[in-house]
């Protein structure tokens, strides 16, 4: 970004549907299909998609006033085909996981950090998938949410908002829960496929699981709406969750950054 760049701030431009501005609203936190002139669908936007933005307002009587065209195209996560001089070729498993492992779905929510993870490692890795929330869109994190007949029947991890990869091995239904699990088994069933969400190395994959257990396992745990409320609800003071939040992130993420400089120089 560059001094004098004009951001949107993603509010609701007005009350009706057809008022409605950013991606996210249209789609309604991706519960609603969005149609293109083309036919095509969209619930969020897609590698390759152009976004073309135009804007002016006009009195009777006065002047027009506007910006010109501000357009952008969404590029992969990661290039295809990945390519590294730094690694060495591992050739591929004799079966072939793209035959075996068919009709990805993931079920998610809009607002969990892990759900677009995992949509970024199968953009990564070229897997094409549907997408669909488990949880009801307009209610809240509580008991009612967490235990309704969807959640229930798609991940027997109640009380949490799991993201839930599901796909057929041959004619066997297969699901798998929690975000850096599903991340393993893509990199592992697609190693000769996309980009590389590991390294090759076996050190230099245990750096990198280092850091983001320290992110998974204790900073992202301990900010967690759910424990926040918790942390509330023992204390009597609603803003000891944010101070709690705001502590466990601090902590965690100096923890990573001194780690990461550690792992640099050696």
């Amino acid at each position: 970004m560059n001094a004098g760049d004009l951001l949107a701030s993603g509010t609701i431009s007005g009350k009706d549907q057809h008022n409605f501005g950013s991606m996210l609203e249209l789609s309604w936190k991706g519960s609603r299909e969005v149609k293109l002139e083309s036919g095509e669908v969209r619930k969020f936007l897609k590698d390759g998609d152009a976004v073309i933005m135009k804007g002016w307002c006009q009195r009777e009587g006065s002047g027009r006033v506007g910006f010109g065209q501000c357009s952008a195209r969404i590029l992969p996560a990661i290039p295809f085909p990945y390519d590294s001089s730094k690694e060495k070729v591992v050739e591929s498993t004799p079966k072939q996981p793209g035959e075996r492992y068919t009709n990805f779905k993931l079920y998610g929510c809009w607002w969990s950090s892990c759900s677009w993870t995992v949509r970024i490692a199968l953009a990564a890795k070229g897997i094409p998938s549907e997408y669909d929330t488990h949880i009801p869109i307009n209610i809240n994190l509580d008991e009612k949410a967490l235990t309704s007949d969807k959640h229930s029947s798609i991940t027997l991890m109640q009380q949490q908002v799991p993201t839930v990869l599901e796909f057929m091995d041959g004619g066997n239904v297969v699901r798998i829960s929690q975000s850096l699990a599903i991340i393993e088994f893509l990199e592992t069933a697609f190693d000769h496929r996309g980009g590389r969400l590991l390294p090759l190395d076996p050190v230099a994959r245990a750096k990198v699981k280092e850091i983001v257990e320290a992110i998974n396992s204790v900073t992202q745990q301990l900010q967690n709406s759910s424990v926040m409320g918790m942390a509330d609800s023992i204390s009597g003071k609603e803003v000891l969750g944010n101070e709690f939040r705001k502590q466990a992130i601090m902590s965690g993420f100096s923890s990573v950054e001194k780690k990461s400089c550690h792992n640099s120089q050696h």
